[in-house]
Formats: structure tokens, sequence, C-alpha cells
């Protein structure tokens, strides 16, 4: 019964519409970023201030995401 199911997820994967257009958008898109960054200074300067930015935060995000968790090792009292 899973044999069935599998082929059918494949068959689905290979006619969805979105893996036929996913590679063309994402050299589109990172062609368009990478003129943006050559041709823009001010564009780079912020760009590059949002990803220090996002770079410093998620460790921080995750560490704070740390502290609501219980660990189950230690005794209620």
């Amino acid at each position: 019964m899973s044999g069935g199911l599998e082929s059918i997820e494949i068959e689905a994967r290979r006619a969805s519409p979105w893996q036929a257009l996913k590679a063309p958008l994402l050299i589109i898109f990172i062609g368009v970023l990478l003129f943006l960054f050559l041709t823009q200074k001010s564009f780079y300067n912020s760009s590059l201030t949002i990803v220090t930015a996002l770079t410093t935060s998620i460790p921080a995000f995750f560490k704070l995401l740390g502290l609501f968790q219980s660990d189950g090792a230690s005794p209620k009292a």
C-alpha cells in the first residue's frame, strides 16, 4: 500500500509547476540582488546592517527560548 502512495507522491512532485519554476526564479532573484549590490552602495550598506543585526539576534532569540524550556532533570520542590 505504501509503495503506491510513494509513487503517487513522486509523480506529484514531478508534475508540480513549482519544480519547473523554482530554479529560474531563484536565478532571477539572485541576479537582481547581485545587480543591486554592485550598483547601489546605499542598498549594500543597509543590507549589510540588516544581515548583521539578524545574525546577532538569532542566537539571542534561541537563548531566550532556552530560558523557558524545562530540562526535566531538576526536582520540583
